[in-house]
């Protein structure tokens, strides 16, 4: 994947400038209808003969919190239980808009030690619980019915000083663009010179293109 790198200056006037890609980005909140599994199953990535039977959850979930309150679950995880490993598992129907886009999955913190699976293909692993993070689903995407597989593992606790808790307990997005898009956290926005009366600002843009082409970008005034 090629990166190109657009350098913008904008002097903010009574009649300010604003750069933007020429086709906007879709955002799908994808919180409901997750199937949760509290224990580790062995090859569970590949196997989607039984996770219907799963119980049925939305996110944010955390399952610690289900828990009974004990002292011998140490201060660290609020005294509820908090460890092991636990799955998710969520169906996507193909949408006939995604054709010939980029479909990415935004997860915004789960926790932790994450891996994910689609289709039975491996998209990662992040360990850190509390950033968020995301894949590509565009290579593994099939016209008919996706499954979505994701894998927490806080077995070795304690793993923070305060309450983590177990699960997908942020908000999860599908996010489309056109093969040529705008990388995600790709605008960098640098005030370089101020005043009383004007501002000098510095943009810097990250494209992200499947092959070596010209990008057009477009000004136009707020």
């Amino acid at each position: 994947m090629r990166r190109l790198s657009l350098l913008g200056l904008l002097i903010l006037t009574l009649s300010p400038l604003c750069l933007r890609a020429t086709e906007a980005r879709v955002i799908q909140n994808i919180d409901f209808d997750w199937y949760f599994y509290p224990a580790d199953i062995q090859g569970c990535e590949m196997d989607n003969s039984r996770f219907l039977s799963w119980r049925k959850v939305d996110v944010p979930h955390d399952y610690s919190i289900e828990g009974t309150y004990d002292q011998k679950n140490g201060r660290e995880n609020g005294f509820l239980p908090g460890g092991g490993v636990v799955w998710y598992k969520k169906e996507l129907e193909w949408n006939p808009l995604w054709e010939g886009k980029k479909v990415f999955i935004e997860f915004d913190g789960a926790y932790m030690n994450s891996t994910v699976w689609l289709n039975g293909y491996k998209l990662g692993f992040y360990p850190n619980g509390y950033l968020g993070f995301s894949y590509d689903l565009t290579p593994y995407l099939v016209k008919g019915t996706n499954v979505l597989s994701v894998r927490l593992d806080n077995s070795r606790l304690p793993s923070a000083r305060w309450y983590s808790g177990i699960g997908i307990y942020r908000h999860v997005n599908l996010v489309t663009t056109d093969p040529v898009h705008i990388a995600r956290f790709g605008t960098c926005i640098r005030a370089e010179e101020i005043s009383t009366e004007s501002a000098r600002i510095c943009i810097e843009t990250e494209v992200n293109s499947p092959e070596a082409c010209e990008v057009p970008i477009k000004a136009s005034k707020w």
